[in-house]
């Protein structure tokens, strides 16, 4: 936690939340072409374009015509690759409960109609349907979660800001055949990562979508061991992502969750 946090920790001090604007951008892909794409201007969120090697990557196991899951989608930096790999004729479902940066998710999903089908849904994905309060890091609201289990001054997510969340069976009731087609999901929560894949736990036994999730890096050494042994006990092969071009970085086994802070896994249906 950083110093200047500690009068907001002790109540001392409350900053009023803050508004970034958005604007389009042009990101020319090697063979794909030329996308338009919506950036936040929030001062702490990283800069992450669409790019080639990413989308030639999701497309070694998605096809179009697929249907595919960005769980915290945050501004469509991942749904929008995703979505390319999936085509007009596929989909992805873009679930981000925070309406800072909703926005600007919303304006990647109306970009490039006739080349992606986004659809975002402004809900966090949770283990029952209920308002819950995610805890942000600054009072423009750029990356926040539940965070279970680690205290505050350690994560130093301060700002606290109530959503709303749905379980995902009950939000793929309402895509019928579409759904059925389910490839790949991609969680990034935060340190909620375990307690999503649990609640999804039918989804997985039946659909068998490729994985990728985020190990938060405050995460203690419990939930780290957890989260291998749940994914092997599907029956998935799972790999440390070096990054989104190389998402089969090395296969880890369950020490291997603890040889680096915060990483991604990727799961790999057997």
């Amino acid at each position: 936690m950083k110093l200047a946090h500690l009068p907001i920790l002790l109540g001392l001090k409350r900053p009023k939340p803050r508004l970034y604007e958005q604007s389009t951008v042009v990101v020319d892909l090697a063979q794909d072409g030329p996308i338009d794409f919506a950036v936040w201007h929030h001062p702490n969120e990283r800069a992450s374009f669409p790019s080639q090697p990413e989308i030639d990557e999701l497309r070694t196991f998605i096809r179009p015509g697929d249907f595919c899951i960005d769980i915290g989608a945050q501004t469509g930096d991942t749904a929008v690759p995703i979505a390319l790999a999936c085509g007009p004729t596929g989909a992805c479902l873009a679930l981000e409960p925070n309406p800072y940066c909703f926005p600007v998710l919303e304006a990647n999903a109306r970009l490039n109609r006739s080349r992606l089908n986004i659809i975002p849904l402004r809900y966090a994905v949770g283990e029952r349907e209920e308002t819950m309060t995610f805890n942000y890091s600054d009072p423009g609201y750029c990356n926040g979660g539940v965070m279970p289990d680690i205290a505050r001054w350690r994560h130093g997510h301060l700002f606290p800001l109530d959503v709303e969340a749905r379980r995902l069976e009950s939000v793929l009731a309402g895509y019928g055949d579409r759904a059925e087609r389910l490839r790949y999901i991609k969680i990034d929560a935060e340190g909620y990562d375990l307690n999503i894949l649990r609640s999804i736990r039918a989804i997985l036994e039946r659909r068998r979508p490729f994985l990728r999730v985020e190990v938060y890096r405050h995460l203690d050494l419990e939930p780290r061991h957890a989260m291998w042994e749940f994914l092997t006990g599907l029956g998935y092969r799972v790999w440390r992502a070096d990054d989104p071009a190389h998402l089969r970085g090395s296969v880890i086994g369950r020490e291997g969750m603890v040889e680096k802070k915060g990483f991604d896994l990727f799961a790999e249906p057997a």
